[in-house]
């Protein structure tokens, strides 16, 4: 199940330019939001496994998107410190164990990509079993602080 019909109305809304992704295996969401970023936008996707970075990257490529899109490996907890924000939007399709709601000890994922996606910016979890966003800013369902 894509969540990407959500994603692009959120980006769309927000009128989000440069977005950041952690985690590339729906590659339908990924090809959905570089589709509909503005021709100056810019997405960026950071994933651990090289097999789905491969898979993301020839999805873009395939649709003709992968100038305005980027793919990287690597483990987003090690490597976001390198990462230059700041970011409007960032979606979140991490494992449940790096959730912010996650027991204690779970690593600060939320903490790190808060730093790249300042106010009034989005972060958004993407709960891929029941395909649905849950937000994790205040902005995403209409606030503003």
């Amino acid at each position: 199940m894509t969540v990407a019909p959500l994603l692009t109305r959120l980006l769309q809304a927000h009128a989000a330019s440069r977005v950041l992704v952690i985690g590339a295996a729906d590659t339908t969401a990924l090809v959905a939001m570089a589709t509909t970023l503005p021709e100056v936008g810019r997405l960026l996707a950071l994933d651990i496994a090289a097999d789905r970075v491969a898979t993301a990257r020839a999805a873009l490529a395939a649709a003709c998107v992968d100038h305005r899109a980027s793919v990287m490996h690597g483990d987003a907890l090690r490597f976001l410190h390198k990462v230059a924000g700041p970011f409007d939007l960032a979606v979140l399709f991490a494992p449940p164990a790096l959730h912010p709601a996650a027991p204690a000890g779970a690593p600060p994922l939320q903490a790190r990509v808060r730093r790249l996606v300042p106010p009034p910016g989005i972060i958004v979890w993407v709960d891929r079993v029941n395909g649905c966003l849950q937000p994790l800013t205040e902005d995403t369902v209409g606030h503003r602080p």
